[in-house]
């Protein structure tokens, strides 16, 4: 599972933050990856059950 987070202009992003949220969700952190890319014109959300 690969999970995108879309920052705003002059924001960081705390990984030792992200790693204790997704560790909150049972969610293993493998890497983080810096990436500039053109904001997505639309965002689709799922929330899905039984997912392993």
């Amino acid at each position: 599972m690969r999970s995108t987070i879309v920052m705003e202009k002059g924001k960081v992003l705390s990984e030792e933050k992200l790693r204790d949220a997704l560790g909150e969700r049972r969610l293993k952190f493998v890497s983080l990856e810096l990436v500039a890319r053109p904001t997505p014109k639309a965002i689709f959300f799922m929330k899905v059950a039984g997912v392993t």
